[in-house]
């Protein structure tokens, strides 16, 4: 026997027992041939690697059980799309104290059940996939990134964390056409909303904003 088709044999059989480890409840991770033709925005990959005319992305956590990916994007085809990524845990509301993370008006309570390591066995994983669109429609959005000249944004060094109380996360990645930037920074949301800095204060709001409806406020 063809000693290629020999190795082409023992690769089938490993890849198919790879797959075929990887399941919950029955279902499986199965095999693919030409999903990785287009390796479009609304997966995860680096943005700075596609063709796309403008493609902005914030990955963030806002102090939450919840990680969240938003990419807003302008394709090489002159068509707008969002996509909302969200994974992480959820919580049962039978925990006994229910308290806020924040007293904002703004943001009455954001976040309940409070986070309580007793109450592990009362969580479920959560993953969502979702498109959006931001309020003020697509190009609205894009307008107003414009303003906040992302692509010489940078990250920040000077905000002061207390490690007692929640804070949120933001990395930012903005690339329009062949000029690609990114940065990350942090604030004190939930704990106050108004930012000191008038740059990280902007994103932060704009994100507030445009997708206020897709988040955790009430």
């Amino acid at each position: 026997m063809n000693f290629r088709l020999i190795a082409s044999f023992i690769f089938l059989l490993i890849a198919s027992d790879a797959f075929s480890q990887s399941n919950v409840d029955g279902y499986y991770e199965t095999e693919m041939p030409f999903i990785n033709l287009n390796t479009s925005i609304d997966r995860l990959f680096p943005i700075q690697f596609n063709d796309d005319q403008l493609t902005f992305r914030v990955s963030f956590n806002i102090g939450s059980s919840i990680d969240r990916v938003i990419t807003i994007h302008f394709d090489s085809l002159n068509s707008y799309s969002g996509t909302l990524f969200e994974y992480g845990y959820l919580y049962k509301d039978n925990i006994e104290e229910k308290k806020s993370l924040t007293d904002n008006v703004d943001y009455p309570s954001l976040f309940n059940p409070k986070y309580d390591e007793q109450n592990q066995s009362r969580r479920i994983k959560h993953y969502l996939k979702k498109s959006i669109k931001p309020k003020s429609g697509f190009e609205g959005f894009f307008q107003k990134l414009d303003s906040l000249n992302l692509l010489k944004g940078s990250s920040r060094q000077d905000l002061e964390i207390a490690l007692h109380q929640s804070f949120s996360v933001y990395f930012i990645e903005y690339k329009e056409q062949n000029n690609y930037n990114h940065f990350y920074f942090y604030t004190h949301f939930p704990h106050s909303i108004k930012d000191e800095s008038k740059f990280y204060n902007g994103i932060q709001q704009l994100i507030f904003e445009e997708f206020k409806s897709y988040l955790p406020f009430k």
